[in-house]
């Protein structure tokens, strides 16, 4: 076969490799985002009261804002995964997706304006501080409910009579 037929062949074979797929392509592709499975919902609720104590002497805050990050450090919050706010009996739900790969799971909450962080409860995480509940993946087979964070309103200065 002369070096030109054999060229041609190849160049034949080429073009119908990319025609049907199997060969490297001459164009770009835009990244199409994966479909993400929600796989844990990390969820708990915020009160106005005393640490521990629920409704009905307590009452739920809506509107408060839990933040989900992600930390291969024990004890570092990490990186901002996503956010949610409390709904009106104080609830929220963090949801954790198959594509979060983290040593640390770290749920913060933002203190409402006019509020402040008296304590917090969780079954299956670790309380840091008032605002922070840490988990240590793997999260299967752990308890992610009932992370429970309480506030007081702050005390407003009463104005003194002149």
């Amino acid at each position: 076969m002369s070096t030109n037929r054999v060229r041609l062949v190849v160049l034949i074979a080429s073009i119908a490799m990319l025609v049907v797929g199997i060969g490297p392509r001459l164009y770009s592709v835009s990244a199409v985002p994966m479909p993400q499975t929600v796989v844990y919902t990390l969820q708990g609720q915020v009160y106005e009261g005393d640490t521990g104590v629920e409704p009905p002497n307590s009452s739920p805050i809506e509107g408060v804002v839990m933040s989900l990050y992600c930390s291969n450090n024990y004890a570092e919050q990490g990186t901002f995964l996503r956010s949610t706010t409390t709904d009106s009996n104080g609830w929220y739900g963090l949801d954790v997706y198959d594509t979060d790969v983290c040593e640390y799971f770290n749920i913060i909450e933002t203190d409402p304006a006019g509020y402040y962080s008296v304590g917090c409860t969780t079954v299956g995480g670790n309380c840091v501080d008032y605002n922070w509940i840490e988990y240590a993946a793997p999260l299967e087979g752990q308890v992610l409910t009932g992370n429970k964070f309480w506030d007081k309103q702050q005390a407003t200065a009463t104005p003194t009579p002149t």
